[in-house]
């Protein structure tokens, strides 16, 4: 049977003591809890990245695992991989990430790379993150906790090509890559077969969105077009052909969701999209 779990900060509508439940209720198998610095005003609408509850507090993060991590077992979720907003090279960052991770029982944790800006020297920041990460490769040894990038826009690692660069050589039972193909549309385009088989085992975790390709009004970065997001099936990603894809190069890992749109539907777009990854991923 497939894996299936959702990240939450796609899901901004409850704290975690009365989400869990619900993602449980939806159909999923696990939690991709978000960590970071979190702000929650109940007065103020709710937000993905902006007002959201559903995510573990940096500053008090290690208690309120303890309370996840016994909801978890209630309702027979796993944590495959902890959604840590930490750059690589915030050491304070990742030791909570680390701690939270195994009192979860995660096997993963995703580590940010730096994002590329004007002024920005791709060398330099290439050169630290490789450094950061041949640290976090003997951290994970130690931790048994996997540190992954994920391939995203506008970071120093938009493609497959561009991780490998950082974790070429290192042990893959150690480090890996998160595979967004939702972020290929703003940026990437690589040929997904090549993707696939570029990663190889370093390939660890999969999150599905679905995106539109939209033209802009004007160019950025010297292009005309970016992607936004799109209902899940509603957008410009074959999933099923992408699922079979992964599964025909032998991924047999987590289908995490991450569905940043239908904030108003609430908790019920969840049910709705745990059906329609259901169906993607029946034989």
């Amino acid at each position: 049977m497939s894996q299936m779990s959702i990240t939450t900060t796609c899901t901004p509508w409850h704290r975690l003591s009365d989400l869990v439940p619900a993602i449980a209720a939806a159909g999923f198998t696990g939690i991709e809890p978000a960590l970071g610095e979190r702000h929650w005003d109940p007065q103020a609408a709710v937000a993905f990245w902006g007002n959201n509850p559903a995510m573990l507090d940096l500053h008090q993060a290690v208690d309120e695992a303890a309370a996840l991590a016994q909801l978890l077992d209630q309702h027979h979720l796993h944590c495959p991989c902890l959604g840590s907003y930490a750059l690589s090279s915030d050491a304070a960052g990742i030791d909570v990430a680390f701690e939270v991770a195994a009192i979860l029982g995660s096997d993963a944790i995703r580590v940010r790379v730096p994002w590329y800006g004007p002024g920005a020297s791709y060398a330099e920041l290439l050169t630290s993150t490789r450094s950061c990460y041949r640290d976090l490769e003997v951290r994970a040894a130690a931790s048994k906790t996997a540190c992954l990038i994920e391939l995203h826009d506008r970071s120093i690692c938009p493609t497959a090509s561009a991780a490998m660069r950082i974790v070429d050589g290192l042990d893959p039972d150690r480090v890996g890559v998160i595979f967004d193909p939702g972020n290929y549309t703003s940026e990437g385009l690589e040929s997904i077969p090549m993707v696939i088989d570029l990663l190889g085992p370093y390939l660890r975790h999969v999150h599905v969105k679905d995106t539109a390709i939209m033209r802009l009004e004007s160019a950025r970065d010297g292009l005309r077009w970016s992607g936004r997001p799109a209902a899940l099936g509603q957008g410009d990603l074959d999933w099923p052909w992408l699922i079979a894809a992964l599964r025909a190069h032998g991924y047999a890992g987590w289908w995490s969701i991450e569905n940043f749109t239908g904030i108003e539907d609430g908790p019920q777009r969840m049910r709705a999209d745990a059906a329609w990854l259901r169906e993607c991923l029946a034989p």
